[in-house]
């Protein structure tokens, strides 16, 4: 996913704010080896990694697939575009995939549907393109 930061990150593990093409604006930890000015445009891998225990299914054209803050909380919108046996989903966030782990494997969301759920962790690992 590509992202333009938006607050300075010093050094990895600070928090920054980054906005994405959808126009969403989000806070995330940076995982970089270094530092990114205000203005950058990085790409990055998306992790979320608190296992997900709950989330709300949406109806398609029903808000965008996206990330963004809101009340201090980090919203993901995504529409589930595979699911694994071990729990993990898939998520197409429009532009950009995300994998996420189900607490409960057994209850996977289905593939296509557009699900919301929040967390209160990101993290943003730079990649090379």
């Amino acid at each position: 996913m590509r992202v333009t930061v938006a607050s300075r990150a010093l050094r990895a593990g600070d928090e920054i704010v980054v906005s994405s093409s959808d126009g969403g604006e989000w806070t995330a930890t940076w995982r970089g080896e270094s530092g990114v000015d205000v203005g950058a445009c990085v790409d990055v891998e998306v992790e979320i990694s608190n296992p997900l225990s709950r989330w709300d299914v949406g109806r398609a054209g029903h808000g965008a697939a996206g990330v963004a803050t809101s009340r201090g909380q980090v919203t993901v919108r995504g529409v589930v575009t595979a699911t694994a046996d071990d729990g993990v989903v898939v998520l197409d966030l429009s532009p950009g995939l995300v994998m996420v782990e189900l607490a409960d494997a057994r209850r996977p969301p289905e593939v296509g549907a557009l699900i919301e759920f929040s967390t209160t962790t990101i993290e943003l690992f730079p990649t090379e393109t």
